[in-house]
């Protein structure tokens, strides 16, 4: 049995109720739980629930003070709810502050996109509700045969801080990661309630994973795979050690939340989508993308500003000889790639001698 400090409060339970859905529901409760912080400690302030707009939202603040605020609403009801929405967003639009909106529906809304950006909102990701049914996978023996691959469980700070690191560089910073996962290493010390795991290719952390046990079903959640260990069918792995451990608990279903990115794989592997669509919205800034940086950088958000003079920049254009043999490209196209970590370089190479790096921002054929 679940206990009570971790349940979602069932005023804001009764908003995200899909009639006739089970999973839908359960996939919809769970993300509300776990995005506003199941526990009822200091992280929570200002919580608004505004059941008759059927609107839950909350500023969650860091160990180290940093805040943003999270908003999750029901499908809009233009007419009735469109004046209370722009009344709660108003002040963090003006003033460019951390703001995340979330729409939780059983339906396509076409007209919901326009509306938030007719308010100074913007689309940022669009997440639909897979269900996948575990029964044949209880007949089935778990195949570990890479004896270079080890799953752990998240349960001290070092693997905290390895699952942080994955998510930051496969998914970019935020401010917030780190606060949410020390609460989901509490979660993750209650057998019944979480689990949160690591996948290590050669002793390096690759991919994360975790998994909530809910009454019915058992959900998926932060599949994410490092830049360095992409390409390697890693994160099916993880997938199917998580799947396993669902069957272990005595589940037939499991369910997620997939990004676009994921959704075909999760369809390959057996999930199908059901009636549940989230999209998220975060505030359209009005600073110049100077002022954007500079903010940045002050919150540690990026560590600097890289200057590069011109003549240096030209010259790394037209430097025409091969970053790998080092020989000179003579060939009428070529390959140019941009780096900005650690330093900001351009190279070129002969296509033959050209191999992906996760590090590169920008690969280009060039002409001669």
């Amino acid at each position: 049995m679940r206990r009570k400090k971790y349940r979602l409060n069932y005023k804001v339970k009764r908003m995200f109720k899909f009639k006739g859905a089970v999973e839908a529901t359960q996939l919809a409760q769970n993300f509300v739980r776990y995005m506003t912080n199941p526990f009822i400690d200091q992280t929570l302030k200002n919580e608004l629930i505004d059941h008759e707009n059927e609107i839950y939202m909350s500023d969650i603040i860091s160990d180290e003070g940093s805040k943003y605020t999270i908003a999750i609403s029901t499908q809009l009801d233009y007419q009735e709810d469109a004046e209370r929405v722009k009344e709660l967003v108003q002040d963090y639009v003006d003033n460019d502050l951390d703001f995340i909106w979330y729409t939780i529906r059983d339906k396509i809304d076409i007209q919901e996109n326009q509306f938030f950006e007719s308010i100074g909102l913007v689309q940022n990701d669009n997440l639909i509700g897979m269900i996948m049914d575990v029964k044949k996978l209880k007949k089935q023996q778990k195949n570990v045969d890479d004896q270079t691959i080890k799953f752990r469980r998240v349960n001290n700070k070092k693997r905290l801080n390895d699952f942080s690191n994955i998510l930051k560089a496969a998914m970019g910073p935020k401010s917030w990661d780190y606060l949410f996962y020390k609460t989901l290493l509490k979660l993750n010390k209650d057998d019944d309630v979480a689990e949160i795991d690591l996948l290590y290719k050669n002793d390096q952390p690759a991919v994360t994973g975790n998994i909530y046990f809910e009454k019915d079903l058992v959900i998926i959640d932060d599949i994410a795979t490092h830049p360095d260990f992409r390409h390697q069918g890693l994160a099916k792995k993880m997938i199917n050690h998580l799947l396993h451990r669902a069957v272990s608990h005595g589940y037939d279903l499991v369910g997620l939340i997939a990004t676009p990115q994921g959704y075909n794989l999760y369809r390959k592997m057996g999930f199908r989508p059901i009636k549940l669509y989230l999209t998220e919205y975060v505030t359209k800034t009005s600073k110049s993308n100077l002022e954007q940086i500079a903010t940045k950088i002050s919150k540690g958000k990026l560590k600097k500003l890289q200057v590069v003079k011109k003549d240096s920049l030209l010259a790394m254009v037209n430097n025409i000889v091969c970053e790998k043999c080092q020989e000179k490209i003579e060939d009428p196209q070529y390959i140019t790639t941009l780096t900005n970590l650690p330093n900001f370089s351009i190279n070129n190479y002969h296509k033959k001698c050209y191999h992906f790096s996760a590090k590169e921002r920008w690969v280009v054929i060039s002409e001669q």
